[in-house]
């Protein structure tokens, strides 16, 4: 128990403090269903009062300049250096008993007990500069609800009044104008994932997802596999964006990753199934061995072993000095397979020195244009930027030496 300086004005304390001792000292195993059950619907209101207490402590603090004077910048910090409390959760009261001060009503039922951290929380995202007239104005009745619905019911009944107080709609156009996916790559290729949605957008993939979940855990009991959910969403999503690139007849317009394996990599990594004395050796300077995304990122040949089932191959062949060798003559457009090699050869990079485009930018040019007498081979491709294309024009000129 935490001892409460005396005097008049923390007497109450030291007595909710000391009631909170005695409750921990009774003998709950003792007692009866009807005094138990009566314990634990007491309990919400109890826990409801605290938090408004401690919400009340850290602004007293802050107002009266108290922890500023025992050299802390704010309630949160001193709570931190001086006590074993989270600086989190103060700041969290501190953001919500200031809001408080502008809703009456609101702040007595939180001083009450009748609404809930929680329950704030809710009602404090619902203000909003169209909603914040009509908050004021339905504070009796939202807090009815606080009374007579269940959390799950109030969060749902906060969002019809939310929807009710815009009947113009402008907070689902805000909300669609916020729909955002972030992907995020690191250097070792692996990344995040950060997307707001509206409502419509988010349910829809929501539900796709668990759909997609429930048939992958029925084929993890046949098969003994052990994912936990989160990584059955990954799975799931991934399933999901795989059946959407294909066309009506199963095939891929072109593949969704392109993973580049050497053909000594891959006999490793076969081998290493059977012999566990064998381990596979990527080597970046090696073609024989590489083993990388298109854009040249490394991948471990471990992740790369779990595709070579499933994944459709494509054999390019390179010469000693990493070259890739010519198959197409005649065609006016470079074909998909060769573009790709393009891509492999320059590990996804526009010819242009220094150019950081991302490969899925990069158009496929002739180095010796058309007008010419450049023919649509491989070793007259070149990825290039739309601005290295454009600044390359046509000012090819004949250089010495077979190309």
């Amino acid at each position: 128990m935490v001892a409460v300086a005396a005097s008049p004005n923390t007497e109450p304390l030291r007595g909710v403090a000391a009631w909170l001792a005695e409750a921990h000292d009774v003998a709950w195993g003792c007692a009866s269903d009807g005094e138990i059950l009566e314990a634990l619907e007491a309990m919400p209101l109890i826990r409801n009062q605290i938090d408004a207490l401690a919400a009340r402590v850290a602004n007293a603090a802050e107002r009266s300049g108290a922890v500023q004077r025992d050299g802390s910048r704010n309630a949160a910090i001193w709570t931190g250096a001086n006590t074993s409390g989270s600086p989190a959760e103060v700041r969290h009261d501190l953001k919500t008993i200031r809001w408080l001060m502008d809703f009456a009503d609101f702040h007595t039922a939180s001083v009450d007990g009748v609404s809930s951290r929680r329950h704030i929380d809710l009602l404090r995202a619902a203000d909003r500069p169209l909603t914040h007239m009509a908050l004021l104005r339905d504070q009796e009745m939202l807090i009815r609800f606080t009374q007579t619905l269940s959390l799950a019911e109030f969060d749902k009944a906060i969002q019809y009044w939310i929807n009710g107080a815009d009947p113009d709609g402008i907070i689902p156009d805000d909300q669609v104008k916020r729909n955002q996916l972030n992907l995020r790559r690191r250097s070792d290729g692996t990344g995040t994932v950060d997307a707001e949605l509206d409502p419509l957008a988010f349910t829809t993939l929501h539900e796709a997802v668990e759909r997609e979940i429930k048939k992958l855990r029925s084929h993890d009991e046949e098969t003994g596999i052990r994912r936990t959910t989160r990584q059955l969403r990954v799975a799931a999503s991934l399933a999901l964006v795989s059946r959407g690139a294909q066309r009506s007849d199963g095939t891929m317009t072109s593949p969704l990753i392109n993973l580049v394996l050497g053909q000594k990599l891959v006999e490793q990594l076969l081998q290493s199934q059977a012999d566990a004395d064998v381990e596979p050796t990527p080597d970046h300077d090696d073609p024989n061995h590489r083993c990388e995304l298109i854009d040249g990122t490394p991948i471990h040949p471990r992740l790369a072993l779990a595709l070579l089932g499933v994944a459709e191959l494509r054999r390019i062949v390179l010469d000693a000095k990493g070259r890739s060798l010519d198959i197409s003559h005649n065609a006016r457009s470079f074909p998909q397979w060769m573009r790709d090699a393009a891509l492999v050869r320059t590990r996804g990079q526009c010819v242009e020195r220094g150019c950081d485009a991302k490969y899925h930018w990069l158009h496929m040019d002739h180095r010796q244009p058309r007008s010419k007498g450049g023919q649509t081979r491989f070793d007259n491709l070149d990825p290039y930027c739309s601005e290295g294309k454009r600044l390359k024009g046509d000012t090819w000129t004949q250089p010495d030496g077979d190309p």
